[in-house]
């Protein structure tokens, strides 16, 4: 009986500390990511066109995406709302030449949150995607 008692706790020990996830923000988003990909140039643009950007999960929890304050004359789909961990997500940037008030150049902020739960609690990250271009 000490004997199982004895082989309990050491499959109970070494469990634990197995399963414990150390975390950070660079850990959860940085991974394959490359944050130089977070600015594109439309150049000129007459018609409707669109870009894909990525964020990858590559941490043990899954991340939630959802888009805010999405400027005129853009669309924003989100293919992926849900990344589980360690996968890619696709995030869709559409700009129509009709739906901008002005013409000429501009840049503008696409801002993306991505919520994931860690225990209890609750972080919000937020990812700023800028595309620019000139609308003629």
């Amino acid at each position: 009986m000490k004997k199982i008692v004895n082989f309990l706790v050491l499959i109970f020990i070494f469990g634990t500390n197995w399963a414990q996830v150390t975390t950070s923000s660079d850990q959860l988003f940085g991974g394959t990511r490359n944050f130089d990909n977070n600015t594109f140039d439309f150049q000129t643009i007459t018609k409707t066109q669109e870009h894909e950007f990525f964020i990858s999960n590559s941490n043990k929890v899954p991340v939630s995406l959802k888009s805010i304050d999405v400027p005129d004359g853009f669309t924003v789909t989100i293919v992926d709302k849900v990344l589980n961990p360690q996968t890619i997500g696709k995030v869709i940037v559409a700009v129509n030449p009709k739906l901008f008030k002005n013409k000429g150049f501009f840049e503008q902020q696409i801002k993306i949150l991505a919520e994931y739960e860690i225990g209890n609690d609750k972080n919000i990250k937020e990812y700023i995607f800028t595309v620019k271009g000139y609308i003629q």
